[in-house]
């Protein structure tokens, strides 16, 4: 009878606790879940803050192209010629960048201080050191609708671009000569 005892005793110690193998298949499994699921965290994370990147930089050209537009609006042009007078003076001595008394330019500002005006030609300007920019083209025509239907007018073409993380994103707006206050 002893013995029998004895017998069972080795018998349920043997089976008691985990082998060195078991052991490392569990570890493993929870390594391989764990690792995926951080990796998965990490790249949601990653593309959240890529998106909201891009949306942060869409805004900022949007609200530079509504600045000058209204900059433009407000000073009410009449002609391509009094807006060129405006932005570049007599014989184009002025600059928009370094004029003061370009409210326009100033107001641009207001978005970013490092805005930066470039030439139509230039427009977008490829200077990775300018993120945001814009240009104007005063002696633009464009058809507009109307109750009776379209016609062309003049005015002035303004065209932003900001610098992004998926490369240059552009806005077009059009503002007409001899908008009267209303």
């Amino acid at each position: 009878m002893k013995k029998r005892l004895r017998h069972n005793k080795v018998r349920l110690r043997s089976k008691k606790g985990m082998s060195l193998v078991e052991l490392l298949v569990a570890v493993t499994i929870i390594v391989l879940v764990f690792g995926g699921t951080v990796g998965a965290m990490a790249n949601g994370y990653s593309s959240t803050l890529y998106n909201a990147q891009k949306t942060i930089d869409a805004a900022e050209g949007v609200s530079l192209n509504d600045i000058i537009f209204e900059g433009i609006e407000n000073q009410y042009f009449e002609s391509a010629d009094e807006c060129n007078k405006y932005f570049f003076g007599t014989g184009g001595t002025k600059n928009p960048n370094t004029d003061p008394t370009n409210s326009i330019h100033e107001a641009a500002k207001s978005v970013d201080s490092g805005v930066r005006y470039v030439t139509s030609a230039d427009f977008p300007s490829t200077d990775s050191s300018i993120v945001l920019q814009y240009t104007i083209v005063t002696d633009s025509r464009s058809n507009v609708s109307t109750g009776l239907g379209s016609k062309e007018v003049s005015g002035v073409t303004i065209k932003t671009a900001v610098r992004t993380v998926e490369g240059i994103v552009t806005n077009t707006s059009f503002v007409p000569y001899g908008l009267d206050e209303e």
